[in-house]
């Protein structure tokens, strides 16, 4: 029996030698496993900090009152819930793919594209049946507000954006879709991954790659803040070109993708970014920026996004770091992650929706606790029947088309 361990960057592919029983020598493989510690927690932190976004969201279209507008924290958490999410997604995309190419000298990209379908359509395309067939057709007493009537407008334009992944344009030209506008990030996830193997595959110094498209992304949200305001402000023809690019952050992800290649590539950058005072430093500025907005908005969410590389990076490699998200409740919460951002809304609305029937009235520190303890009960519910029951069969396929085995995977196949 062979018995391999998890170290901080996994366990290496091992060529093992067999002889069998009629003395034929038979080779087998032991592929390579990466599981970073904490890392689930971190995706279980981003997933709250959109559905506490979306609670006081939907609270205004129920008629509950909300501190959504006049609360800094509650108005960028959502947002910086996602950008957390793009920086780990380009950390780890791009570590995977830094390792496979590496070891094998190139990349597969046919079995990374199957192994992202896996991942992401099979929940996608559920929530997105949910949405704009199941509860309108069956269940629309549940639909707050207007947004049944919203839901007509644009129907099949709005679904044939959903359907080819790029709800992030039908999330800044068309009205929202109840249950599926979350989903937005879920399409620049696609387009980052749609480019991003090519880039690690074909760049002999992917690195230099990324500083370019931070800068360039930075160039650009500079030049269309500035055209902005000098034409008009939220009347301006550039507006929405100025969204497409708030919305679509894959500088954040270039950032998460050079963390990823200071992992591999070690140097003295490690031992600043490491040393504690300085953890302390980026934790503490990190909280601060989230409630007293002091960064230009011309820059975007870059600098949180340096921010969150820093701290993701030490939560998964420094064995001294100063915060750990390593217990039961944050690795259960990081598995179902996924879930829980896309069936968040549904959780928080059918909480209401429940509510209001009851006919009770609560004051308001209690109906909080009652709002935020119910959604969140009801959410971690669908989403772990949703990862028992449907995602985790398109996950376990992903072994069969992975050289390095990650994530859960990883853990499982102990």
């Amino acid at each position: 029996m062979i018995v391999t361990n998890l170290f901080i960057f996994g366990t290496f592919v091992v060529k093992v030698t067999l002889i069998s029983s009629t003395g034929n020598v038979m080779s087998t493989s032991i592929k390579k496993k990466v599981y970073f510690p904490n890392l689930n927690g971190v995706r279980f932190m981003a997933a709250m900090m959109v559905m506490v976004h979306h609670v006081e969201q939907i609270k205004i279209y129920c008629g509950h009152p909300s501190v959504f507008y006049t609360n800094n924290f509650i108005k960028n958490i959502g947002g910086l819930g996602v950008t957390l999410f793009f920086v780990l997604s380009g950390f780890l995309i791009t570590y995977l793919l830094l390792e496979e190419k590496k070891e094998f000298k190139t990349i597969n990209l046919k079995e990374f594209y199957i192994r992202r379908v896996l991942r992401i359509w099979p929940l996608y395309y559920l929530i997105i049946f949910l949405a704009f067939y199941i509860i309108p057709t069956f269940f629309s007493s549940i639909i707050v507000s207007d947004f049944g009537t919203i839901l007509q407008f644009d129907y099949y334009k709005k679904l044939a954006m959903y359907i080819f992944f790029v709800p992030n344009v039908a999330f800044i030209t068309v009205y929202p879709v109840l249950f599926v506008s979350q989903a937005w990030s879920i399409g620049v996830e696609e387009q980052f991954y749609a480019i991003w193997p090519l880039l690690v595959k074909h760049f002999s110094r992917p690195l230099y790659a990324m500083i370019f498209i931070v800068i360039f992304y930075m160039f650009f949200n500079i030049v269309l803040a500035t055209l902005v305001q000098k034409t008009g402000g939220k009347s301006s023809q550039f507006v929405m070109y100025r969204n497409f690019f708030i919305v679509t952050r894959i500088d954040c992800m270039a950032v998460g993708g050079m963390f990823a290649f200071l992992a591999l590539h070690k140097n003295r950058f490690v031992t600043i970014i490491q040393n504690k005072f300085i953890q302390f430093f980026v934790y503490a500025i990190t909280i601060i920026l989230m409630n007293i907005e002091l960064i230009p908005e011309a820059l975007g969410h870059l600098p949180y996004a340096i921010l969150f590389g820093v701290i993701i990076f030490n939560l998964a490699l420094n064995q001294d770091t100063i915060l750990t998200l390593s217990n039961s409740a944050f690795e259960y919460g990081g598995k179902v992650s996924y879930g829980i951002y896309m069936f968040h809304p549904l959780g928080i609305v059918l909480t209401f929706f429940a509510y209001q029937k009851m006919n009770v009235h609560l004051n308001l520190v209690v109906s909080n606790l009652v709002f935020y303890s119910a959604s969140i009960v009801l959410t971690f519910v669908l989403s772990s029947l949703s990862y028992q029951f449907y995602e985790k069969y398109f996950l376990l396929k992903k072994i069969k088309f992975s050289s390095i085995i990650s994530g859960e995977n990883a853990l499982e196949r102990q």
